[in-house]
């Protein structure tokens, strides 16, 4: 059948479940955490920081299984295209981005962080963080302009 939310949400609870015990047995204690990977990942590939985790730490196979798997699915049903972004759009990308790193830094870790990992272990930080993450979320999608609603307006 289809994939489904349903499927994606019992499947990140599997992973989350199994990565707590695979990141002890490395002695990496970060769980789902996409932040040590990412760092690794640019670490061994720029080589002007050498990390010792190298390609072959199971949080840098995390991170690249997340872009692995997005291209994959993207493909399978049709989605996928590469595209060059406006100025604009590249613009509200950019500032977009900033505005998560900014939200990261003071709830003390990101959303993947608080809400899969946090929550997980019931943190009462991640539980609130979490709440405000859907309230800005929710306060965002009523009140942001869509596109193209000026234009069909007119």
């Amino acid at each position: 059948g289809a994939w489904t939310w349903r499927r994606t949400g019992v499947l990140l609870g599997l992973v989350g479940a199994v990565a707590w015990p695979l990141a002890m047995l490395v002695e990496r204690p970060f769980g789902l955490s996409i932040i040590p990977g990412s760092v690794d990942l640019v670490r061994t590939i720029g080589g002007a920081m050498p990390s010792q985790a190298g390609f072959g730490a199971w949080d840098v196979l995390l991170v690249l299984g997340i872009a692995l798997g997005a291209l994959i699915a993207a493909r399978k049903d049709g989605s996928g295209k590469w595209s060059v972004p406006s100025g604009q759009e590249l613009a509200r990308k950019i500032s977009g981005g900033l505005g998560l790193g900014a939200g990261a830094s003071l709830a003390g870790g990101c959303t993947v962080g608080h809400g899969l990992t946090g929550v997980s272990l019931l943190a009462p930080g991640s539980l609130v963080t979490l709440a405000a993450i859907f309230a800005g979320s929710l306060l965002t999608t009523v009140g942001a302009p869509r596109p193209g609603a000026a234009s069909k307006a007119a």
